[in-house]
């Protein structure tokens, strides 16, 4: 073979590799940045190689302490650890305002409401943010509007901070790896919800820790996946109930909205609507066998047409910290 096709053929080789990433992709080049051939497996890499040989504590919205605790960028979630942008007093007054409405149409109707506010990572563990991101104000959103309705006798809304900073002087709270509570943090916080529903509703007793058997597994959370990646997991413990409660699930859409209907065969026990996000999905097995009936929605969109079908007792709006300005348009 002369050079002069050794050439040509090299050069062909050298062209299929270069279009190798636009396998697919050709019909559609708008969608080529998000969909070329091997982008996933690149991203990937690419991670990575940044992680483990260049030693880099920024990626895609994922910031890496030293200790290889991660903590979430986007979604508001740094704002609230720096306390940079807060809530006026007039967006205050408005969720007072707001809240005060729910409970009170709630209430006309003989339905009780609870307000729960998981807590960020950061807020529990502020010591594995890295020292780079300073703290620049005096108040999160979150201490704003504890102090801001603390006056307010009966306010149904339920801090979580207190219950799960106590509990991780003992015990690992959060995932290193997850924006959300571990099983132990999930249980601390089910409790503290069950313990304020019995308050009110006697017929709910809330499941001690013994009704759980423990066991150990390996585990990858959504920041590792976020960040590209990064091939990074923990060990963690898992909480499995053992109580004898049988609870029937049933997952339908409505509207483009996730709905979970829990029911279980006593009709003495209160029917719930609760409107959440995925904070609580660890919540709901626990949770769900002190109901006759809940309805669980995925969404921050309150809904009243919802709440007239299904004549619950009680409805339990539960918003993750970072996402506290959804509670300006309620309800």
């Amino acid at each position: 073979m002369n050079n002069s096709k050794r050439n040509l053929i090299f050069v062909a080789i050298l062209l299929a590799l270069l279009l190798l990433p636009l396998k697919g992709s050709l019909s559609d080049l708008q969608a080529l940045p998000e969909s070329f051939f091997g982008r996933k497996q690149l991203i990937t890499w690419t991670a990575r190689l940044r992680y483990r040989l260049l030693d880099d504590q920024l990626f895609n919205r994922v910031l890496r302490s030293d200790d290889g605790w991660l903590v979430y960028s986007d979604e508001h979630n740094l704002a609230d650890y720096q306390k940079s942008d807060v809530f006026t007093e007039a967006q205050l007054a408005q969720i007072q305002t707001n809240l005060t409405t729910l409970q009170q149409q709630l209430a006309q109707e003989g339905i009780r409401l609870y307000v729960i506010i998981p807590p960020n990572k950061d807020s529990i563990y502020p010591e594995k943010v890295p020292a780079e991101i300073p703290v620049i104000g005096s108040q999160s959103r979150l201490e704003q509007l504890v102090s801001y309705l603390q006056p307010q006798d009966g306010f149904p809304m339920l801090d979580l901070r207190p219950a799960l900073l106590a509990a991780r002087q003992h015990d690992l709270v959060y995932y290193a790896t997850d924006t959300h509570w571990n099983a132990t943090g999930s249980y601390v916080a089910y409790r503290q919800i069950a313990d304020l529903l019995a308050k009110d509703f006697p017929m709910i007793i809330p499941h001690d820790l013994s009704e759980y058997q423990q066991a150990s597994q390996t585990y990858s959370g959504d920041l590792n996946r976020i960040a590209g990646d990064l091939g990074l997991s923990e060990q963690i413990i898992t909480l499995n109930p053992t109580f004898s409660q049988q609870v029937t699930q049933t997952e339908t859409v409505e509207n483009d909205i996730k709905l979970l209907i829990t029911e279980t065969s006593d009709p003495n026990l209160p029917r719930a609507v609760i409107f959440r996000d995925s904070f609580f999905e660890s919540i709901i097995p626990s949770l769900s066998t002190h109901f006759s009936r809940s309805v669980n929605v995925w969404s921050f969109a309150y809904d009243p047409q919802l709440v007239a079908r299904e004549k619950p007792d009680l409805v339990i709006f539960e918003c993750t910290e970072r996402y506290l300005q959804f509670l300006l348009y309620l309800p």
